[in-house]
């Protein structure tokens, strides 16, 4: 069995694999669980010292940050959490709290099988009437925001650059430990017109690995929010989220205000829930959402829909890569 191509990921458009489902901050916490996390974002006229003061009241301290946007990340006993967060709303000196939700991978490959003609989505969308054209440009940075990036696959030989960094272990590498944000980089980016596995659609742009989802393919927002400024700091142009979740969250919006100021472009999965319930980022403002369509052009069943959907794109049976270092 060759695992390293995948023929049946479904893709929220060209560029967008799978989706995160995000659940409410009450059923955030399992029965068994310990401690939750709730983001807190200070006004300015609150020191550190004081909301550490709020915290320490509470029996709570910081456990980390969101440095660009000044947002803190408060680890609390799961049973105190409802109460704490309440409290920081209602702070004359808190600019916004609301909870650190944790997202849920769904509709991810089932076959790591490499199926020839399955590439269906680059006639579809013209790609090589492109390609005479231009067949993208190395100063262009792609992030995979994403489970992480497997560099050391054969058909991503080059295309991934070092530097990235892992927000789920806090360190330098963002190997992918779940195989999504590899097959998310397979229809970005491969290595392509070299025979070797698939062909993608922008075939010199380099790849910077962002890893915001763990191996059991869960993140949380700050996780997401964190690699979104990562990318715009470390010299991304597109920033790629192939996730998403029902609840809005004004971190999530920050986060995505910090790149588009800084000239990037946010595409994001609109959704394979089937229905037209809004998931963020991708309903966030300044970012693209992509829904799916098939070689008929038609909607299938399971990708989502609603005003928030920017555009259309291939993404039922693509051919992509496989790849999870485990």
């Amino acid at each position: 069995m060759n695992r390293l191509f995948s023929p049946s990921i479904r893709l929220s458009g060209a560029f967008v694999a799978a989706l995160f489902s995000l659940i409410s901050f009450s059923d955030a916490v399992p029965p068994n669980a310990e401690e939750v996390q709730i983001l807190v974002k200070p006004k300015a006229s609150m020191s550190t010292a004081a909301l550490h003061a709020i915290l320490s009241s509470k029996g709570v301290a910081q456990h980390d940050t969101i440095p660009a946007l000044n947002v803190r990340i408060v680890r609390v006993p799961a049973h105190a959490a409802a109460n704490l967060l309440d409290a920081l709303k209602h702070h004359p000196d808190v600019q916004y709290a609301e909870p650190d939700f944790v997202a849920e991978a769904i509709g991810t490959a089932n076959d790591p099988l490499f199926t020839q003609g399955s590439e269906w989505h680059l006639e579809k969308i013209q790609a090589p009437s492109a390609w005479d054209i231009s067949t993208g440009a190395d100063a262009v940075v792609v992030a995979v925001v994403d489970s992480g990036v497997q560099a050391s696959h054969p058909d991503l030989a080059g295309k991934v650059l070092t530097g990235g960094y892992d927000f789920i272990a806090n360190d330098t590498d963002p190997t992918d430990e779940n195989g999504h944000g590899t097959a998310v980089a397979g229809t970005i980016a491969p290595a392509s017109n070299n025979s070797v596995g698939v062909a993608g659609v922008a075939w010199t742009n380099p790849i910077l690995p962002v890893r915001v989802l763990g191996a059991d393919g869960t993140g949380s927002y700050s996780a997401i929010s964190n690699g979104i400024i990562f990318a715009a700091d470390h010299g991304a142009r597109i920033i790629n989220m192939s996730l998403g979740g029902t609840s809005s969250s004004q971190t999530l919006q920050d986060a995505v205000n910090y790149a588009w100021n800084k000239r990037c472009v946010l595409i994001a999965a609109a959704g394979n829930n089937g229905n037209d319930v809004a998931l963020y980022p991708g309903a966030c403002n300044n970012v693209v959402a992509v829904s799916a369509t098939d070689s008929s052009d038609l909607r299938p069943s399971w990708s989502n829909y609603g005003s928030y959907v920017d555009v259309c794109a291939p993404g039922v049976d693509i051919a992509t890569l496989y790849g999870a270092d485990q």
